[in-house]
């Protein structure tokens, strides 16, 4: 849904442009280009320092809080039966019983190992066999990763739950690490921060990036426009019209600057909400010619 509005981002682009042009058109060449300075410096401190500043916020402030959401998902989360669920959704018509899968989970031996040999017992009078063992287990590491994203989307952002899946379906051992941890219902200490710093710390570090790095960029635009307005006075200065058409196209630099900072807003919408909102999805995003560019990149450098 929305695909057909993939022209909304380009004529959004465009129209940042052609602002910046008339605008710096208007102030010509030495206002615009010292002005344009303002704007790169404002991109390069914004993206320079806006990690750091993440993830210091993250540390002093969002580590603990995510922490104790964990914890509180976790008070009466039974995983056996949770994982009893998820593989009777399989199809096998295997009649599972928890307290095999809690003893296999409370073994600390491979989990993926003994799952399979447990199913393929089960399933030897079954029609419907087990696949080979890689492709089982291949579908097991999904179970996996769905198990935490339910795990972590009771309390936190969808980001990081769908995050958790895709880096336990990479790397399973992330799961088989925190299953003692769950299982020790005595103390959700261990797992609440094992979960919290695995999976949450760099999706929430990441959003709070976009957000640094829009404020910072929008702020440092700001006091430049304030101070080359302060030193220069156009008004009182006659303009040639080379100048007006030289600040015309520096005014084309200065909006893709701006176009930078839209796409990092709508790549912010993009992780705190979902990706089939009307507006603010990949299929739109990805079928645009101008915008996809600055979307690109600030996917890919941040």
């Amino acid at each position: 849904m929305g695909e057909q509005f993939w022209w909304f981002y380009d004529v959004l682009a465009v129209a940042a442009a052609l602002v910046c042009v008339f605008l710096s058109g208007r102030k010509g060449l030495l206002k615009s280009f010292i002005n344009f300075v303002g704007y790169v410096l404002a991109f390069a401190v914004a993206f320079s320092v806006s990690g750091g500043i993440a993830g210091g916020i993250y540390k002093n402030t969002i580590r603990d809080s995510n922490v104790k959401k964990v914890k509180t998902a976790l008070e009466y989360y039974e995983l056996p039966s949770k994982l009893e669920e998820q593989l009777g959704i399989m199809g096998y018509n295997v009649n599972i019983k928890r307290d095999k899968l809690t003893k296999i989970l409370n073994s600390g031996k491979p989990i993926d190992d003994q799952i399979y040999k447990y199913m393929k017992d089960a399933t030897i009078n079954n029609s419907k066999g087990l696949p080979p063992k890689e492709e089982f287990c291949e579908q097991l590491h999904e179970i996996y990763g769905t198990l935490v994203k339910n795990i972590l989307s009771e309390e936190l952002s969808k980001y990081s739950a769908e995050n958790a899946a895709r880096e336990i379906k990479e790397d399973p051992s992330k799961f088989e690490a925190a299953v003692p941890l769950i299982m020790d219902k005595e103390d959700r200490g261990p797992a609440s921060e094992y979960l919290a710093d695995t999976f949450t710390e760099e999706p929430y570090k990441y959003v709070m990036r976009l957000i640094v790095f829009i404020i910072l960029l929008v702020l440092v635009i700001i006091i430049s426009i304030f101070v080359t307005g302060t030193i220069i006075d156009s008004d009182h200065t006659e303009q040639s019209i080379v100048s007006h058409i030289c600040g015309g196209l520096v005014g084309v630099l200065k909006g893709a600057i701006i176009v930078f900072g839209i796409a990092a807003i709508v790549r912010l919408n993009v992780v705190m909400g979902s990706d089939e909102m009307l507006f603010f999805n990949h299929e739109a995003i990805d079928k645009t010619f101008i915008f996809r560019h600055a979307y690109d990149f600030i996917v890919d450098k941040f």
